[in-house]
């Protein structure tokens, strides 16, 4: 006799059928979470196929894949911005060409403080480097003579010390020439920097004059303010160590060269980046042009947009370039004095007093 059950055989067809209908409530409560799944699958496919069809892939930020060009981009808005969309005030005669150049402050090594560490300034050699920059202007010097100094203001608003770099790195050239160096702008304020180059430039107060600023080492961010990016010579890229290295920023009014056609491209494919500035009223007025700028901005640059529009005969042109000081520390010293034959118990013979 057998231990284990064994089911009568008239019971194996009730059984089945039992088993049959446990299987049909199951798949009958599963279809609807199916049915969910394949609609939302049908929704994820049609969206991607309409992401494609109009123009969109799935990518890296440009700012990773061209960075030159995101960089070019955003000087360009801030070209357009700035002295693009304002009307350019008479008397600016075509040509009237003027430049700022974008230095950094000088060396902090071995700064100078007060006691109670509320002010540093400049160390010995970033002061020898401010004396030598002044050197390079002037009549029958490098550089011309500035007409206007800029340097960060020393109060920051995210310290308690009060930070005198970059008016150090311009008091010797200030002293040289009689002018003031203006420090009310501060981190922050690039744009609104600027802007007031910018006024000066519309109502053709710096034809033919050239404007200095001392600013932070993130030069290419404000160059990319002035309207200059990678594509007309202001590289995105600036080293910690750099403190030779200027970017000179040309602007030239309505010149003969740029041509009297109102179709005119300076990079190529990429139409106006960073260089080419119209003065059309569409350009601040046009509610169309506004939106389509708007919706770029939030869809990212892309290249299409760089193609030239609103080209007309008025307008200025950026032109960038990276030129070192070629500052050399025992040349200059030399040449001052503190080297002569036979010796000197005291160097630094360029200080503008004893203070140091």
């Amino acid at each position: 006799m057998s231990l284990y059950y064994q089911p009568h055989p008239e019971t194996q067809p009730l059984n089945s059928h039992r088993e049959k209908a446990r299987k049909r409530v199951k798949m009958k409560r599963m279809l609807p979470a199916v049915g969910i799944a394949a609609v939302a699958l049908m929704v994820i496919g049609a969206t991607a196929v309409v992401f494609v069809s109009s123009g969109h892939t799935f990518r890296k930020p440009l700012s990773e894949t061209d960075p030159d060009l995101y960089y070019s981009h955003l000087a360009n808005e801030a070209l357009m911005e700035n002295l693009a969309s304002r009307k350019t005030k008479k008397p600016v005669r075509p040509g009237c060409e003027a430049t700022v150049i974008l230095m950094r402050h000088c060396e902090r090594y071995f700064a100078r403080t007060d006691k109670e560490n509320k002010y540093m300034y400049c160390g010995y050699l970033g002061l020898e480097r401010a004396n030598y920059l002044a050197t390079l202007f002037g009549d029958g010097s490098r550089w011309p003579a500035p007409s206007r100094l800029y340097a960060l203001d020393p109060i920051r608003p995210d310290s308690d010390t009060m930070k005198f770099w970059q008016a150090d790195t311009l008091e010797p050239t200030a002293e040289r020439f009689r002018l003031m160096v203006k420090t009310g702008f501060t981190v922050g304020d690039e744009r609104r920097l600027a802007k007031a180059v910018f006024d000066d430039l519309r109502k053709g107060n710096l034809c033919g004059k050239l404007v200095v600023i001392s600013w932070s080492h993130d030069i290419p961010a404000l160059a990319q303010e002035f309207g200059c990016g990678p594509y007309n010579g202001c590289p995105y890229r600036f080293a910690e160590s750099e403190y030779d290295a200027t970017y000179q920023i040309k602007f030239v009014y309505n010149s003969p060269e740029a041509g009297a056609k109102n179709e005119k491209r300076l990079f190529g494919d990429h139409g106006d980046v960073g260089g080419y500035a119209d003065n059309g009223d569409d350009m601040a007025t046009n509610d169309d042009d506004d939106d389509d700028i708007a919706q770029r901005r939030r869809m990212g640059p892309t290249k299409s947009f760089f193609h030239h529009r609103n080209t007309k005969v008025e307008a200025w042109e950026v032109h960038g370039a990276v030129v070192n000081m070629n500052f050399d520390p025992l040349s200059f010293s030399a040449s001052v004095g503190d080297y002569p034959k036979g010796g000197k118990a005291v160097g630094g013979s360029w200080r503008l007093d004893d203070g140091l």
